[in-house]
């Protein structure tokens, strides 16, 4: 594995400028992303029962997939700037008109516009990352970038908790000010990073590739299984919190401990995960995963709930940063944003069937629907073992 021997604190210092501007705009972005953790949430409250707020996410998860895809088309060939800026200006619009929206339809409607325009930018940031880093601090970069996302994550959903109890409608203005914020970030401080000419815009090509890819595809159907239990955090398990007697702010605050405990973890640990194979970190992290959502089928109160999450976030933290510095090792600059994109489809394909499946399953079972979730992820660890080992042996 070709990582830098600097401290993560030096390969901070040595990251250019438009990967921190980078960071803040993720920082400011998921400060904003209150809709997704709150809509099954706001659905109940407002009068449609638990199987209509599972089709909505239903709808976002639609357009997450052809987020996904067409995030990483526009990323390679319109640049990687361009597509986020359209991903965020739109995304505000969308989150606008929600509140607005008079009948069931529409909301499903609105949603799969959200899930599209909210997730195109994706592809395109990923890609930029690793255009503008050199590899060996590509971990450091990524790592960072999720840190910035996770402090927006741990201060979002509890003022979101708190937002929602004054006025609903305020969850959505907020969530479209973010987005158009990192919107003027990307126009006026990011550059446009790498772009396809057009003798090398084969997309048929490229997607053979990508086909052909035996350790990409392994690698991505591991990560749809870890996938999985991710998506029950912002649908099953918010019932499951509520259903066991607790109110609506102890799932933001929980929601919110995953969030800083990787804001103050995650960077640290980062420095000695770096030193090993990526396969066995990924491994080692996907099966805490599965083991936290396991424990969620005996969870009852604040304190079992704390050590879910406490368990869950050590898989994510040790997990996550590597799999996208992996990931930009074993795809080829050209077509990177495609790859990107695809890759990302794992994570859209689970929000499509998971938050609907699992808010049906849990109606049905809780108690054996996690056992089934922990057990994906652990089986999604196992997966990343069989990869092919690195040239180096790891």
């Amino acid at each position: 594995m070709n990582e830098s021997n600097n401290t993560v604190m030096e390969d901070l210092r040595a990251l250019p400028r438009a990967a921190w501007f980078i960071f803040v705009g993720t920082f400011i972005n998921r400060c904003g992303t209150l809709v997704m953790p709150f809509m099954t949430l706001y659905m109940t409250r407002h009068g449609f029962d638990v199987h209509q707020a599972g089709t909505a996410l239903l709808a976002y998860g639609i357009g997450n997939l052809g987020a996904a895809f067409i995030g990483g088309q526009l990323a390679d060939s319109i640049g990687r700037k361009n597509t986020m800026m359209i991903s965020f200006f739109s995304t505000g619009a969308v989150m606008v008109a929600i509140p607005s929206a008079e009948g069931l339809w529409w909301i499903y409607g609105l949603m799969l516009l959200a899930g599209l325009t909210g997730e195109i930018y994706r592809p395109a940031v990923n890609a930029l990352i690793a255009d503008i880093i050199p590899e060996e601090q590509r971990l450091t970069a990524y790592a960072a970038n999720r840190t910035a996302l996770n402090a927006g994550w741990a201060f979002g959903p509890s003022v979101g908790g708190f937002i929602a109890a004054y006025d609903w409608s305020w969850l959505f203005y907020a969530d479209a000010v973010t987005s158009a914020l990192y919107g003027v970030i990307a126009l006026f401080a990011l550059p446009h990073g790498n772009r396809e000419s057009k003798a090398e815009r084969n997309a048929s090509s490229i997607c053979r590739a990508i086909l052909g890819n035996r350790p990409f595809i392994l690698f991505w159907i591991a990560s749809f299984l870890i996938a999985i239990p991710f998506m029950q955090i912002n649908a099953a398990f918010s019932l499951h919190v509520t259903d066991n007697g607790c109110p609506t702010w102890v799932y933001g605050l929980v929601n919110s401990l995953n969030g800083a405990l990787i804001v103050f973890v995650e960077l640290p640990l980062t420095g000695i995960t770096r030193n090993y194979s990526p396969r066995r970190v990924i491994f080692i992290g996907y099966t805490l995963v599965g083991i936290g959502i396991l424990y969620t089928a005996w969870a009852t109160t604040i304190a079992d709930f704390v050590i879910m999450m406490c368990i869950f976030t050590l898989g994510e933290i040790i997990s996550l940063p590597v799999v996208m510095s992996h990931l930009s090792r074993i795809v080829p600059e050209n077509g990177r944003g495609r790859y990107m994109g695809i890759f990302g489809m794992n994570w859209a394909f689970a929000l499509l069937v998971g938050p609907k499946l699992g808010l049906h399953a849990y109606s049905i079972n809780p108690f054996v629907w996690w056992v089934i979730v922990g057990l994906s992820g652990i089986v999604g660890g196992l997966l990343v073992l069989l990869q092919p080992k690195d040239a180096d042996g790891r």
